[in-house]
């Protein structure tokens, strides 16, 4: 549209090695000529897909960005391999004690056209939606443990035929508003069109607090109820639950939960040593109902803790870890309430333990899930650029090689653990 412009690339040796150049982030200069006078703009190439947040206004009544989302995806399934969604967009910073981090997630709505009405798009071929999350990771300094967690999980739920699958996310380079914001990983909201089926009457639930609540009411927070049921009526159902986790009155009744399902979810917390998924909090609780009766299921949620990440140090379950485990696993905190009322639950899942540590669980198939995230993130320089731009959050005591040899160690610790059930 302007030829009187004309681009040019500066010279440049890293021209010769594109490999090296997006893996260190090289910075060419894209020369913009016009009238014997030029102008130079930084290039940085990328492997990754990578989405800009451009702002037209700031809202005062939603306290939301207004604007456009641009994503380009290099690995579409269309368009020879690559494509551009846009769409317009609001935005606002999401989560808990993140929100306030130097470098905070975002919950994105997509809408349509010069409207307000939510659009559902397909994104990054993790599925159509309107609510999207940019997980920031930064209490993650290797930007491992949330994709790795979520993907080995989601790959056992698949293979036991499941639709309780934590959020699928990617990893996306971010920019808003023209500056570089790093890697974040780009994840669907979990609700009944995440799980499968847009029309269920599953009622979803989200714990409230880290600690013992007083209440039942105050522990947990209807998230979707598509047949508006009371609330009487699903905390009542929860109650029995509540008792288990809180300890706080004698319950002569097992609650009635998916035990398999339960079962899976106490491998990974032993696993992974999921610090903040032991009680209410980052867990989803999906009540299915069947003739009238209600099945209690769970799905992780935020598993960034994990690991040994803790607030104050990376290495937080190997500092305790030999006075933690002379007495038990680290598991949810209703375990041993469940395994006083149903003692095969005990024996099941210490079977199951040991059927995971062959497959799923095992530390070589852990490892290559790891060796694989890490190995993209390192090709594509995002890495090294989110480090450049906001540093390290431990400043360095996190890192690839800490976190598998701490991790087999903790995997064989807790394998001694869970003879003890049987």
């Amino acid at each position: 549209d302007h030829p009187e412009y004309r681009l040019f690339f500066a010279p440049d040796t890293y021209f010769g090695d594109m490999e090296t150049a997006v893996r260190e982030s090289h910075s060419f200069d894209l020369l913009v000529v016009h009238d014997g006078q030029f102008v130079a703009f930084p290039v940085i190439f990328t492997t990754l897909p990578f989405l800009q947040l451009t702002t037209t206004y700031y809202s005062e009544e939603d306290y939301r960005n207004h604007g456009t989302l641009t994503l380009r995806d290099p690995y579409a399934l269309q368009n020879n391999g690559y494509s551009i969604a846009l769409t317009q967009a609001q935005w606002h910073l999401r989560g808990g004690s993140s929100k306030g981090t130097y470098k905070p997630p975002y919950k994105i709505t997509l809408n349509k056209q010069d409207t307000n009405e939510n659009r559902n798009l397909s994104l990054l071929q993790l599925g159509e939606d309107d609510d999207w999350i940019l997980n920031s990771m930064v209490r993650d300094d290797v930007k491992l443990r949330e994709m790795v967690i979520s993907n080995l999980w989601n790959s056992l739920q698949d293979a036991e035929n499941s639709t309780l699958k934590m959020s699928k996310g990617e990893y996306v380079d971010v920019i808003i508003d023209g500056s570089y914001s790093g890697l974040y990983m780009l994840q669907r909201r979990i609700d009944n069109k995440y799980l499968g089926n847009e029309h269920s009457t599953d009622v979803i639930v989200k714990g409230n607090y880290y600690n013992t609540p007083s209440s039942v009411d105050t522990a947990f927070r209807i998230q979707f109820n598509p047949n508006n049921i009371s609330s009487e009526e699903i905390l009542g159902f929860l109650t029995p639950y509540f008792n288990a986790m809180s300890q706080q009155n004698a319950i002569d009744q097992l609650p009635n939960i998916d035990s398999e399902n339960w079962i899976d979810v106490n491998a990974f917390i032993s696993a992974f040593h999921l610090a903040e998924n032991r009680r209410y909090k980052n867990m989803y609780y999906v009540l299915q109902q069947n003739s009238n009766q209600f099945t209690l299921k769970f799905i992780p949620w935020d598993v960034d803790m994990a690991c040994g990440l803790s607030w104050d140090e990376p290495v937080g379950f190997i500092m305790d870890l030999d006075q933690m485990l002379k007495s038990k696993p680290y598991l949810r905190c209703e375990a041993y309430s469940l395994f006083s009322l149903d003692p095969t639950l005990k024996s099941r899942l210490a079977a199951r333990w040991q059927y995971l540590r062959n497959t799923t669980l095992s530390f070589d198939n852990i490892q290559n899930a790891i060796y694989s995230c890490h190995y993209k993130l390192v090709q594509s320089g995002a890495l090294l650029r989110d480090e450049t731009k906001w540093g390290l959050h431990y400043d360095g005591k996190d890192s690839l090689d800490g976190l598998l040899s701490n991790l087999n160690l903790h995997l064989s610790r807790m394998d001694d653990c869970y003879q003890e059930f049987n």
